[in-house]
């Protein structure tokens, strides 16, 4: 079905149809020593892994499981996907306090469409003819450790 021959860090496989494969001797050789296997019998599940040798089990397998992503591609056709939880942010005070404060500011220096997008987040507004955004980021404190 198949020969082999060893050359330092590189099995050569000569397969029956003339194509050669080239497997890591020290791969090879690691699962014959783990699986408590010949050497013939590890290159061969080398062959089958790699998908030179084709297994009725393993394509069994990878039938079934190309047919549950059919039935997975089926339902999201028909909308049935799980819905998204709504992110529910805590109210922080302390930012929204300065927002409001920093809209105050923008009103008194004579900034134009003075407009508080997010209450704890983010303030737009127009200056000398020009849009901008102020964004609040607050920093967290690093954890030592």
């Amino acid at each position: 079905m198949f020969d082999y021959e060893i050359k330092g860090k590189v099995i050569y496989i000569t397969l029956e149809n003339g194509k050669v494969a080239k497997a890591m001797t020290s791969y090879v050789e690691n699962m014959a020593k783990e699986l408590d296997i010949t050497m013939d019998e590890a290159v061969y599940t080398w062959l089958e892994d790699e998908g030179y040798i084709l297994n009725e089990e393993q394509e069994e397998l990878t039938k079934k499981a190309k047919e549950n992503k059919v039935i997975t591609t089926v339902h999201k056709a028909e909308g049935k996907t799980r819905e998204r939880k709504k992110v529910e942010r805590k109210p922080n005070p302390d930012k929204e306090t300065l927002i409001a404060g920093l809209a105050d500011f923008l009103n008194k220096a004579e900034c134009g469409n003075v407009n508080i997008e997010n209450v704890g987040k983010l303030i737009t507004f127009e200056y000398n003819g020009k849009k901008f955004k102020l964004d609040l980021i607050e920093t967290r404190v690093k954890k030592e450790g």
